[in-house]
């Protein structure tokens, strides 16, 4: 393959590739990408064409990528990313801050601090486009480091396995458990021991890294309760769960719950942090809106801004 071939790729080739190496299917990628599929199609023979190599194998509905599509989809991604920024830079720049802001979110952080986020930057920046997703804690970090999302929010745990990216703190907190007043659990007079909480079946958006090292290996019976009920969803969560249950997650989620005696507090001999963090990447670190995010953020949850 000659350089000269390779100087011709054009970064919407790099895009098509990478779009149908995640979808995993030109149909699924072109709507993806809002185009026709015969569109798609003709692009990659183009390419294909253009560098004398075959990118793709279709089987039935199915696409699956030769190694050449690999190595695209694998040194493209990181030239779209950066790309995409300098595109949106140059843009805020030249015309103040416009633009699409695309912002990843978790379970709890929709919850805080999102709301405050959105405020801020729709009050501070008007003529901005704000769009949120709601998403799993890893696949939202994923999303940053795949350029699907400027920024995420979300538990510090998620983000250790992409250290690439920029990480701001934006407030700590402590996970705990709750129940209804008639729970047994419910006048514990001691702090209950991982044994003791899994007697009965719990409600939570996931079992964290931390607390899985805390309960350690467990029962049948234990394995059955951890996970009795799953769901990115609190609220379902906190208006669904059983009476018999356990609820497990931020102190803040609880908060008004806790005040009113809707949910008591179980005492656990579990100590550990909810560390709540914005995650974005250097491209998008440079920009201002991104930046103006952390310190709304951090003004909502009563911190300075303290890059991590």
């Amino acid at each position: 393959m000659s350089a000269s071939r390779l100087e011709r790729i054009e970064l919407k080739h790099l895009e098509h590739v990478l779009e149908i190496c995640r979808a995993g299917s030109f149909s699924a990628a072109a709507r993806r990408l809002r185009l026709s599929q015969p569109a798609l199609s003709k692009s990659i023979s183009r390419l294909e064409a253009q560098l004398g190599l075959h990118l793709f194998e279709r089987t039935g509905g199915a696409a699956r990528p030769t190694e050449l599509a690999e190595l695209i989809a694998e040194r493209g991604r990181a030239l779209l990313v950066s790309s995409n920024a300098l595109s949106r830079e140059l843009e805020q720049r030249a015309s103040g801050v416009t633009g699409r802001l695309r912002i990843g979110v978790g379970p709890t952080t929709r919850l805080k601090p999102l709301p405050q986020v959105v405020r801020g930057v729709l009050a501070r920046f008007p003529d901005i486009k704000l769009e949120a997703n709601l998403d799993n804690g890893l696949a939202i970090m994923r999303g940053v480091d795949q350029g699907r999302y400027d920024l995420a929010f979300g538990y510090s745990e998620n983000a250790e396995a992409f250290g690439d990216l920029i990480r701001i703190k934006i407030f700590d907190d402590q996970p705990i458990a709750v129940v209804r007043p008639g729970h047994p659990a419910a006048g514990a007079k001691r702090p209950l021991s991982a044994s003791e909480l899994l007697q009965y079946p719990m409600a939570s958006v996931g079992i964290t890294t931390n607390f899985g090292a805390w309960i350690g290996e467990l029962s049948e019976i234990e394995a059955r309760n951890v996970d009795a009920y799953v769901s990115n969803d609190i609220d379902m969560l906190k208006s669904c769960f059983p009476d018999n249950y356990t609820l497990r997650g931020a102190r803040f989620v609880f908060a008004d719950d806790l005040a009113s005696g809707a949910l008591v507090e179980v005492p656990l001999q579990w100590e550990s942090t909810y560390h709540c963090w914005m995650v974005t990447t250097p491209e998008n670190w440079r920009l201002p809106v991104v930046k103006a995010v952390a310190d709304i953020a951090r003004e909502g949850a009563g911190e300075a801004i303290k890059a991590a």
